[in-house]
């Protein structure tokens, strides 16, 4: 039964395409679960995703990769708007999330440090620059961004450790960034710039019976950067870090606690992050909130447990950054004006992670994550290191 499934899954996430989506996710493993990590409590991308999830966890390493929604234009096409298509940023080496949690506590005072290195999103657009009359030859903006967090969090015990019962720990993390960004245009202009950021989070668990149930709620907060590019971002439009609000719930089942199921709510403040329109009858980019949920089933290929595997699926429901696809908005003089399939997406999400465990407990494992359901295909994928 295990390998029938097993195959099934393969097949299924070897032919999903994936979604339109500028959501600042990193992690095969949340994006294989309809974009929810919130309240996540044992993947080092908490490090980017919620500081207060490192709080509890061992001493382990995260590295990512995922492709981007891109919307270039093709400079042989007389029709110069931005079709969606799917890339990685330049220089591909760097990864999408790049981290290490350490523990530095005791099961009764657990407290970590982490350090993480993250490319969440990024921002390729096509625009017509309105002052320019009849102008055919539209041109193409491509922003990259990354953050660098420096985290501590730590973990309040509110039951001795293996306690069941309600409200049994509260863990709070706090992060301090050093954000980047390398801003260009297809004829030539370009621009860095560094600034620094914050982020923040709690993680409470509401109740565990430490048998057959258990519930986490989180919430998280990652700061805007405001970056000073050397430009007009009137006339060259560039894009700021946006604010960035989650909150979740995490539910285990079943004796041993081997199905997960999450819930996400995360709302990102684009609308603040450019310059307002100033072309008449454009309006301006909008701020956006998405809902998800997903579920994993833990299931041992092995009696001993030391070869699992981790089925995912999910859902979505996105936000694009413009409310009518037919009449873009703007950033000063400069209009939207792409190829897409809506204002609002239905992703559908599947993922797969297959981990081993070594006789001291400790695990390690390779994770994908595929979407589908939007403008462009993207996957993730991911490893995952437990010292």
């Amino acid at each position: 039964m295990i390998r029938r499934f097993l195959a099934a899954a393969l097949a299924i996430a070897a032919a999903a395409p994936a979604a339109w989506a500028q959501d600042f996710q990193v992690g095969a493993r949340s994006k294989g679960m309809g974009g929810s990590y919130t309240a996540f409590e044992d993947d080092p991308t908490s490090i980017w995703m919620n500081p207060a999830g490192i709080a509890t966890q061992s001493t382990q390493f995260g590295l990512g990769y995922q492709t981007y929604p891109q919307y270039e234009f093709d400079f042989n096409e007389p029709d110069a708007v931005g079709e969606p298509e799917t890339g990685f940023i330049n220089p591909q080496l760097l990864p999408s999330f790049l981290g290490v949690t350490v523990q530095l506590g005791t099961p009764e005072k657990p407290w970590s440090i982490g350090i993480g290195y993250v490319r969440p999103v990024h921002v390729k657009f096509t625009y017509d620059y309105v002052p320019v009359a009849g102008n055919n030859a539209e041109f193409m903006e491509d922003q990259q961004f990354s953050r660098t967090r420096f985290v501590y969090a730590t973990d309040l015990r509110m039951k001795p450790a293996g306690e069941a019962g309600a409200f049994t720990h509260l863990a709070f993390g706090f992060g301090i960034d050093l954000a980047y960004t390398h801003w260009e245009e297809n004829a030539g202009a370009s621009d860095n710039a560094t600034a620094f950021g914050t982020g923040m989070g709690i993680l409470l668990c509401l109740f565990d019976n430490t048998e057959s149930f258990k519930a986490l709620f989180g919430l998280a907060f990652n700061s805007a950067v405001d970056f000073k590019i050397q430009r007009d971002t009137s006339v060259y439009p560039a894009w700021d870090w946006p604010a960035i609000f989650t909150m979740g719930l995490t539910v285990y089942l079943f004796q041993g606690m081997p199905l997960r199921f999450t819930f996400d709510l995360q709302w990102i403040d684009w609308e603040n992050a450019v310059e307002p329109s100033t072309v008449a009858g454009h309006g301006d980019f909008r701020s956006v909130t998405n809902l998800s949920m997903g579920m994993e089933y833990r299931i041992k290929l092995r009696e001993d447990g030391s070869l699992l595997l981790y089925p995912r699926v999910g859902l979505r429901r996105l936000q694009a950054l413009w409310d009518d696809d037919t009449n873009f908005p703007a950033i000063g003089e400069n209009i939207l004006i792409i190829d897409t399939k809506g204002t609002e997406f239905t992703v559908i999400t599947v993922g797969l992670g297959l981990y081993t465990t070594n006789a001291a407990g400790k695990s390690r494992g390779l994770d994908l994550g595929f979407e589908f359901g939007g403008d462009t295909d993207n996957v993730a994928f991911g490893y995952t290191h437990e010292f």
